[in-house]
Order: structure tokens, then sequence, then C-alpha cells
């Protein structure tokens, strides 16, 4: 970065802000092999499963976790000590919010090269995209020293991704969806993804528009692409968990999902057989939403008819035998 020295002439030094972000693609980067290692972390159905898919995923999840809890909470203490953030997202500056971005900044470079590297799973071009687009905010800001307000909005949104990744970490883990924490889980994520993530997408669409005619022109491209790419992914990522979650039944009312929207129909012997590394096609894993072994989804059919089993006329015995033979087919 070039700047004026105290005599005058032009100087270069490195802007510490990167220097921040790229320490901490590395840290993380190492942190992440470490836990490769640390088998101890992973839950008996993730160390079960011979895919290595489900290793990573579980991994990159519980990073992505931890990252939304620090920025996420760390942006929310931002403001409260520095309330100004919220209206002067261009000017206000805070040294923590800018250091807080610098960081965060780091974590979407880590992963950026963990979605390229693993692209042939199903999702990962998506988050590369949606990646590079905060990575060109939040640049500005570590080479600027300016719109510290407005990342610190963005990553308000980190409070309802720490539900987000807390349901994908249940699910890899082959907790039931009829279990206490997947139910309650996914009634907060739902409604924070409505409220933090709605009101926050909103306030930077407002605090965007109004500022449009005194920001630079190549602000203004970035953060218009970067807006209308994540709006477009939020609308995506709400429909698809949405779905994955509930359901309306017969009255037009809505209810919890206990039975996983996809069924699984690949025999597990053949999953195996046909893994990535065996030339297994890149739509047959889901980023978003685990490929669940049929004995999973028996034992979620069972949870449920449990759960229902006094407003069902047949037995128990015969309704379970019923459901199985339906995954089965």
């Amino acid at each position: 970065m070039i700047s004026m020295n105290e005599n005058g002439t032009e100087g270069y030094h490195l802007n510490y802000g990167l220097v921040i972000g790229l320490i901490s693609a590395v840290v993380i980067n190492r942190l992440t092999a470490l836990l490769h290692r640390l088998r101890v972390i992973y839950p008996k159905a993730v160390l079960a499963d011979p895919r290595d898919y489900y290793l990573w995923r579980y991994r990159n999840f519980l990073i992505s976790f931890c990252h939304a809890f620090l920025t996420g909470v760390g942006s929310l203490l931002c403001v409260i000590n520095t309330p100004t953030l919220l209206f002067d997202v261009l000017d206000t500056y805070n040294e923590f919010g800018y250091w807080l971005t610098s960081f965060s900044f780091g974590y979407f470079l880590y992963d950026t090269v963990e979605m390229i590297t693993h692209a042939e799973y199903k999702g990962t071009t998506e988050l590369v995209i949606h990646h590079i687009l905060i990575l060109l905010c939040f640049s500005n800001t570590i080479l600027n020293h300016r719109y510290v307000g407005y990342n610190m909005v963005a990553l308000l949104i980190e409070n309802s991704n720490i539900f987000l990744h807390f349901r994908q970490l249940l699910l890899l883990s082959s907790y039931p969806r009829s279990g206490p924490y997947f139910q309650v889980n996914s009634v907060i994520n739902i409604v924070n993804f409505v409220l933090i993530r709605g009101s926050c997408m909103f306030w930077l669409w407002y605090t965007l528009l109004i500022n449009l005619n005194v920001i630079p022109w190549i602000t203004k491209a970035i953060a218009l692409t970067a807006m209308t790419g994540i709006s477009i992914t939020t609308v995506i990522l709400f429909k698809r968990v949405f779905k994955s979650d509930f359901e309306f039944d017969s009255n037009g009312r809505i209810q919890r999902r206990l039975v996983p929207l996809k069924s699984a129909k690949l025999d597990r012997d053949e999953s195996i057989k046909q893994s990535p590394m065996n030339g297994k096609s890149k739509q047959e894993y889901d980023l978003y939403e685990p490929m669940p072994s049929a004995k999973a989804v028996v034992d979620d059919v069972q949870d449920g008819l449990r759960m229902r089993i006094s407003n069902i006329s047949l037995p128990a015995d015969q309704m379970a035998a019923t459901s199985v033979a339906a995954v089965a087919q």
C-alpha cells in the first residue's frame, strides 16, 4: 500500500488488516489439519462412514460454526459499543470492527480455497461465488479503512448462521429429526433466518441505496453485485432449509418434517462403491443436505410414528413395517 512519508516522499507499507487476514487464513488452515487427525471430535456416525466426504464436511461446518459464533457475537459487541456504526455505515470507524473484518476476510479466503479444493461436491460452486463477493467487499474496507459499519451489519447475520451450522452438525451426526435438540434448533434457526438475516439484508440494501451517490463507482459496482448475488443465495437457502425442516399439512398449517426430504434409495454398499474417488457424480452429493443411510431414514420414520401413534388407527408395528417397505422401494 502506497502512502506519503513524513518527508513528503512516497513510501510502501503492508496494510496490517491484510496481514491479519492472511495470518487468520493460515491459522485456520493449520487448525483444520489438526482437526483432521483429532478423531475424537467426530461423532460415531461420521467415523463409521468410510467416505471421506463426511469427515471433511463435518470438519468444514465445525470451523464455520466457530467463525459464525466469533464474528456474530463480536459484531454485536461492536455495534453495542459504537451504535453509530449502524447509521453511518461509511465513515464511522471502530478498530475492533476493522480487526473483525480482517479476521473474517481470512476465514472466507480459507473457505474459498476449501470449496475449490472440493469442487466435485454439489453446492461448492455457489459458495465459491458467494465467498468471492464477500471477499471483494471486505477487501475494500481493509484497504481503505472505510465501510466498517456496513461490514458489522453484514457480520450480524452470522448470529443466524450459528443455528444454521449447528443444524448441519446435528444432521451429519445422524441425530434424529424428532430429537429435542433438532426440533428446538430448527425453530430458532428459521425464526432467526427471517428476523436477523432478513432485517440485516434490508438494512444493507437501504444504506447502500441512500449512499450510492457518495461512494466511488468501483465500490458501488462491487457492493451492488455482491448484494444482488447474496440476496439470491439467501432466498434459495431459506427455501431449501424450510422445505427440509417443515411441511404443510392437509389444512395448510405448518408442521415439522420428521422424515428427511430425500430418501436413501442407494444401497449403502453401492454408495460406497460409487464414492467421489471412484467416479461418483457431483449431483449425488449435496453440500446443504446430507444423504442419509437407509437405517437413518427408517429410524426417523419410526420415531415420527411413535410421536403420532395416538392419532393413527393402525397398530404401530404394522405402520412401521409399511413405512420401512416404502423406503426400501
